[in-house]
Parts: C-alpha cells; structure tokens; sequence
C-alpha cells in the first residue's frame, strides 16, 4: 500500500516539475494540524483564524521559482481560501492565514 501511494505522489516530490500541488496540500496540512493542536489546547473550542509562517514551507518551496511561488500566491484558487500577510517594507511573504466562516 505505501509503495502505491509512492507511485501516486511522486510527480510531486520529483525536483524537476514545479509542485504547486504539494505546496497547496502542504499548506493545507500545516492549518489542519494547526487548527487541531489548539482545538485541543483549548478544550474544544475551534480556533477561527489560524496562521502559519511562510517560513515552515521553505523547504518545500526551495526548488520553486519565485516567480511561480508569487504568482500562486496571487492566484485565485489560493486568494479564495487563505490571506498572505506581507511584511510592509519588503513585501515578502511571512504568514499565510485562514479564517474559518
């Protein structure tokens, strides 16, 4: 059973390709484990605004452009789920927030 969801997912890890997928789903995984840590730290009390820092995801976006990076970013299907805060000066990336409805 590993070895097919190996098979499955490894287009995503090949260096070559640009895994945009992997980064939506890793980022999904953070708020997810994110949102689940402090619904328990609090005694079930579902958090509504989970944030994540950019930073956590480098090692996934390394072989990533920043071009490709920045244009998923601003791409609809991320700017529909989630919120980028900026750092004011520079303008990189620093935290991806989601807030529950």
């Amino acid at each position: 059973m590993r070895s097919v969801m190996e098979n499955r997912f490894k287009k995503y890890l090949d260096a070559e390709t640009e895994p945009i997928p992997f980064i939506q789903h890793k980022i999904k995984v953070a708020i997810q484990s994110l949102r689940h840590f402090e619904k328990q730290i609090s005694g079930g009390v579902e958090p509504t605004t989970v944030r994540i820092d950019v930073s956590e995801l480098e090692r996934y976006t390394a072989n990533i452009s920043k071009e490709a990076l920045n244009a998923y970013f601003a791409s609809e299907a991320f700017l529909n789920e989630y919120t980028l805060i900026r750092d004011p000066t520079t303008q990189a990336p620093l935290q991806v927030e989601h807030v529950l409805y």
